[in-house]
């Protein structure tokens, strides 16, 4: 089962792979999920869990990329170089302390 990707926390960089530092949204019960996009990359690359993204009201699988240094990082599969589905995601809110 693929979980709903609705937030990003956009990097500074233009580097493919420094563009998104962390995703977020809800899990399956409703309580916000907030992950670095390394730990995103390892659950992937493992098997452990898929992602999708609604852009342009569209359903679009996430997937692992990989840049001609060997970086690695997430994109929309339609997306081309850059992880433009991610990057026009809302930003995800702050963590609330606890």
């Amino acid at each position: 089962m693929s979980e709903l990707i609705s937030c990003s926390r956009k990097g500074t960089s233009n580097l493919p792979h420094e563009r998104i530092t962390a995703l977020g949204g809800l899990d399956d019960i409703g309580k916000p999920w907030l992950m670095e996009l390394d730990l995103l990359v390892a659950m992937l690359k493992r098997g452990m869990h898929s992602w999708k993204v609604i852009h342009q009201g569209i359903e679009v699988n996430v997937v692992l990329a990989v840049t001609q240094n060997g970086h690695e990082y997430l994109k929309g599969e339609n997306d081309d170089g850059q992880p433009e589905c991610l990057l026009s995601l809302p930003d995800c809110p702050p963590r609330k302390k606890s």
